[in-house]
């Protein structure tokens, strides 16, 4: 069965069965999106709003984050001998909050944010305590190898 205008997103949507305003999916793929329902349209230019492909009470929104499989192979190649298996091994090992280090990791310019290529890890000492006002952040050239996995997943 072909659909007209269908894509791969609005039919996760659907397949999904998100149906109810808050509802939420996270889709792992070439490029990371972000997509749910609302019945409260505030478009703007940080993301999508499209006519919900079930319910036409409702709409998808939807936001794209262009560095997803391939930044995450890359640092896979990087920090895990280039396996999935040693990568998910590695991954398994990290705690919590992966021990407040934080990463933010552009092989390519960024479409949302838009922001350029870099990679930039910080670990965040009050991450799991405290007020924010007192949260005190140090950068890092890099993390051990299974602390470099939660932030790409």
């Amino acid at each position: 069965l072909v659909v007209q205008w269908s894509g791969d997103n609005p039919n996760s949507l659907a397949g999904l069965t998100l149906s109810n305003p808050g509802d939420l999916a996270i889709s792992l793929g070439t490029s990371d999106t972000v997509f749910g329902v609302t019945d409260v349209p505030e478009p703007s230019l940080d993301g999508n709003i499209l006519p919900n492909p079930v319910d036409p009470s409702t709409y998808m929104v939807m936001l794209c984050y262009k560095n997803g499989s391939l930044t995450r192979e890359d640092i896979r190649d990087r920090y895990a001998e280039k396996s999935w298996d040693v990568f998910n091994n590695l991954l398994e090992q990290t705690d919590p909050l992966n021990g407040g280090k934080l990463g933010f990791y552009y092989k390519e310019h960024e479409i949302l944010p838009p922001l350029p290529v870099g990679f930039h890890r910080y670990i965040v000492d009050t991450l799991t305590s405290g007020p924010l006002a007192e949260t005190k952040e140090r950068q890092k050239d890099e993390f051990d190898p299974p602390s470099e996995f939660p932030p790409v997943v």
